[in-house]
């Protein structure tokens, strides 16, 4: 999708996403960083 303004900042904590989709939630122009726990849910 296209949105009519560019943001500067776009943030989302706390999510489950999977390593199977970051992919698919990449927006172009925009860089996407996260941490993934590996061993156990956080909180």
């Amino acid at each position: 999708g296209k949105f009519k303004n560019k943001f500067r900042v776009i943030a989302i904590t706390e999510t489950w996403l999977k390593n199977e989709i970051m992919d698919k939630i990449q927006m172009e122009g925009y860089e996407l960083y996260f941490a993934n726990r590996t061993n156990r849910r956080g909180g």
